[in-house]
């Protein structure tokens, strides 16, 4: 904030005065301020910020030589001047809230952007496991839960960076009820003979688009949260039925070997009397008894496979 006043009898437009020392300040050729009256000075504002079309680089120089906030006040006179510096504690208060409200909206736009990111990280993963479905390919269990767990993280970081938003809009919001209140502090204590309606469009600014905006995106990343729970849960779902296939199979697995095991515990004793009743194996069954079991139990392992299979 710059100020000063004109020399006694000056015939010198307090705009051209200003221009001047915004071009002295700034390498910028931006000239087309807001204007104002306060104390019969004259009042220009110079603001241009990037906020149409945000990036997250954009949003990291929120506060480079592009997008400053420069105020000057050119008075008539030295009195009007000395009176304007007793407002100066006043004009700090209100600037400080303004580049909070501004500082907080850059930083959701950041915010906004990595949770963009933490999506399409977990739709990256979702399409994997749904691609590995539409082949009817069974997942390795290791890998199915590898990518739960990637999703879990990343989710988390979605979680805290969606309470960031809504914590960013807090801070808009409280400050911009200090910015207004302090606003109306300073025409009161000025008088009736301001025109500072160029500061109050700000107010709108902050209403209509940074709240509106925020508000906005965090609807639509709560709805975003709700379709990564469900791809969350959908994955674990696939998982308890890839581990319920894994433990039926390995149950069936156990009873037939059990089976075929059971038959050649039985069979070890008994097979070395086989003379009288297979007399056409009797020398086998007589030399390799336990090969004769092994072979009965791998035949009833068989058949007790078909059975379950067919009774499933």
């Amino acid at each position: 904030m710059l100020s000063g006043w004109l020399p006694e009898n000056s015939s010198q437009n307090p705009e051209d005065i200003a221009k001047d020392c915004y071009y002295a300040l700034s390498k910028d050729t931006y000239w087309q301020p807001e204007k104002g009256t306060f104390l019969d000075g004259k009042v220009f504002e110079i603001w241009c910020p990037e906020n149409e079309n945000y990036s997250l680089q954009k949003a990291t120089n929120a506060l480079n030589s592009h997008e400053h906030h420069v105020i000057i006040a050119i008075y008539p006179n030295r009195e009007s001047a000395e009176q304007a510096a007793e407002f100066y504690k006043d004009w700090m208060g209100l600037f400080c809230y303004r580049n909070k409200i501004w500082w907080a909206y850059c930083q959701s736009r950041l915010v906004k952007e990595s949770l963009l990111n933490h999506y399409k990280q977990i739709e990256a993963n979702r399409k994997i496991t749904n691609q590995s479905n539409s082949r009817q390919e069974k997942h390795n269990i290791t890998i199915s839960r590898q990518i739960l767990n990637n999703i879990d993280n990343i989710l988390q970081q979605y979680t805290i960076d969606l309470l960031n938003l809504s914590f960013q809009k807090q801070i808009i919001e409280i400050n911009l009820s200090n910015y207004q209140l302090r606003l109306a502090l300073i025409k009161e204590k000025a008088g009736q003979n301001n025109q500072l309606d160029f500061l109050e469009k700000f107010s709108g600014l902050a209403n209509k688009k940074y709240l509106l905006q925020i508000t906005k995106d965090i609807e639509n990343m709560q709805l975003g949260l709700q379709l990564l729970e469900d791809t969350i849960n959908a994955t674990r779902s696939r998982i308890e039925v890839e581990k319920s296939e894994r433990e039926h199979n390995f149950q069936e697995l156990v009873a037939v070997a059990g089976a075929g095991i059971a038959t050649v515990s039985l069979l070890k004793e008994p097979v070395k009397d086989c003379k009288e009743i297979f007399k056409q194996v009797q020398p086998f069954c007589k030399e390799y008894p336990f090969s004769f079991s092994l072979i009965v139990g791998i035949i009833v392992s068989f058949v007790v496979w078909r059975l379950r299979k067919r009774l499933r």
